[in-house]
């Protein structure tokens, strides 16, 4: 571990020589901040956001412990989860809405069939939903003379 060395207000007064100890103490005492030397001074550490939200129960960031966000954090093999694929057509110059289940995880979006992928547009869907946790886009053929294909695959958190 690296130490912490002060730095006396003589060695960086003006006039005063750039020395090999003062390099030194320039380029170990960052590290030993990083490392939480004992003699080293702290970091106080920034509040990212003022308040998180989560369904409606405001939580401040300063009062959760990194050990207490180790405790309750969960593992990938508890979280559980499903897959599903949504498939079907995509008319020529026309739409298809597609809504997600509750808390899923960014899809993977396939297009393909006859349409000229250029003309096949994604874009957010024509209205907000029924709730926030579902995500919602749309697909847009906007080739005149081909129907187009859509495959969505994606995983979501299940109770």
């Amino acid at each position: 571990m690296t130490t912490f060395s002060g730095i006396a207000n003589s060695e960086i007064a003006v006039g005063a020589p750039i020395t090999n100890s003062l390099m030194t103490k320039n380029r170990d005492n960052p590290l030993a901040i990083q490392e939480n030397d004992v003699s080293a001074p702290t970091n106080a550490y920034a509040t990212l956001a003022a308040t998180i939200t989560s369904q409606g129960a405001l939580a401040t960031l300063d009062s959760v412990a990194s050990a207490q966000i180790d405790a309750d954090s969960v593992g990938r093999s508890e979280l559980k989860t499903t897959t599903v694929s949504l498939s079907g057509s995509l008319p020529t110059n026309s739409h298809v809405g597609i809504t997600l289940d509750a808390y899923a995880f960014f899809p993977m979006i396939h297009n393909g069939g006859a349409a000229d992928p250029a003309g096949v547009f994604l874009t957010g869907h024509a209205t907000d939903g029924a709730s926030a946790d579902n995500p919602r886009f749309t697909f847009y053929n906007g080739d005149l003379d081909d129907t187009g294909t859509y495959d969505v695959d994606y995983r979501y958190i299940t109770a």
